[in-house]
């Protein structure tokens, strides 16, 4: 056992030596982040890398390394990032589709300036999870309810994938993302066949198929 988080230790303490010093430890832990940032200098064509002049995706989370609260930095973080591209987009869009106006009570601006306010004055950092949420409903819910245990849930996402590239991957291998030299001809139809790497979450395959849907109905 003791090896395993040396090991782990080390890794990160190399991660962290190649890496700016106002660059916190955020999306880069994912393996999804990893693969996107190895993979796409040989996705890109020449002149895409070009127009990209250098940027990358850790500047969403470089910031002055005096950074008073972490955990507010990393709430901001959050809410910048995969709240809003997530949790909020695809909140808004299923309902919508299902013509039902949704409201998401969490992410009233007098609760959140609230609880920003709370973390500035007396840190959460080394409580358990959900602690002041727990606290605040106490009196409204049973205790079998507050101390049920999470339970998560697998999708056959292996199943989805296949499904969707055995009806639609063929478009990437010549359509507007290859056509406006963003993706390679070579890449292109590579990422037509779906590959799905292993430790994978949502491969770049996926999101090129996304992102080819999404600029052919901008343009229709």
């Amino acid at each position: 056992m003791l090896w395993p988080r040396c090991r782990r230790t080390w890794d990160s303490v190399c991660r962290d030596r190649h890496t700016s010093a106002n660059q916190l430890v955020f999306y880069d832990l994912i393996s999804d982040f990893q693969v996107s940032a190895q993979e796409s200098k040989n996705l890109y064509t020449r002149s895409f890398l070009e127009e990209l002049n250098g940027s990358s995706a850790t500047s969403l989370f470089t910031f002055d390394r005096r950074q008073p609260n972490i955990d507010v930095t990393l709430t901001r973080l959050i809410c910048d990032t995969y709240l809003r591209e997530n949790g909020v987009t695809q909140g808004d869009r299923l309902s919508m589709a299902s013509s039902i106006e949704l409201r998401l009570p969490l992410l009233d601006h007098r609760l959140v300036e609230m609880v920003i306010g709370l973390r500035k004055a007396h840190t959460d950092a080394g409580q358990p999870a959900k602690t002041w949420l727990k606290a605040a409903i106490r009196d409204l819910l049973p205790d079998w309810v507050m101390q049920r245990p999470k339970r998560g849930f697998s999708p056959p996402v292996a199943e989805w994938h296949s499904a969707l590239f055995a009806a639609h991957g063929a478009k990437l291998a010549d359509g507007y993302l290859q056509q406006r030299g963003i993706l390679s001809h070579e890449s292109a139809r590579q990422l037509s066949t779906g590959p799905f790497p292993q430790g994978a979450i949502t491969p770049m395959s996926f999101k090129a198929l996304v992102l080819e849907h999404w600029c052919r109905q901008m343009l229709n």
